[in-house]
C-alpha cells in the first residue's frame, strides 16, 4: 500500500488544480489507482479518492476555479457560486 499511497501524494497537486486538462488527468490517475486495488483490502479507500477526483473535477466542470477560493484570491463570487457554496464549503 505504501506505493500507492506515494502515487495519491504525487497526484494531489492535479486534483487541487484549476486547469480543466488536470483536473481530466486527476481523474484518470485516480481512476488507475482505484482499479489497481479493486481486489485490495483498502478498495474503500481508494474508490473514495477516486470519488474525490471527480468531484473536485464537477466543480472545475461548472465553474472554471474552486469558488472557496474567491475571497483569498480577491476574486469576485459570482451569484451561482454563491448559491453553491451555501450548501458546499469546500474540502
Amino acid at each position: 500500500m505504501g506505493s500507492n499511497i506515494l502515487k495519491r501524494v504525487k497526484s494531489k497537486p492535479l486534483e487541487h488544480s484549476e486547469d480543466k486538462v488536470d483536473q481530466a488527468l486527476s481523474v484518470m490517475k485516480f481512476q488507475q489507482l482505484a482499479d489497481e486495488n479493486s481486489n485490495d483490502i483498502n478498495k474503500d479507500f481508494f474508490d473514495q479518492f477516486y470519488k474525490y477526483a471527480q468531484d473536485h473535477k464537477a466543480v472545475i466542470d461548472r465553474f472554471g476555479r474552486y469558488p472557496h477560493r474567491n475571497k483569498v484570491l480577491e476574486r469576485k463570487t459570482t451569484p451561482e457560486e454563491e448559491e453553491f457554496m451555501k450548501e458546499h464549503s469546500g474540502w
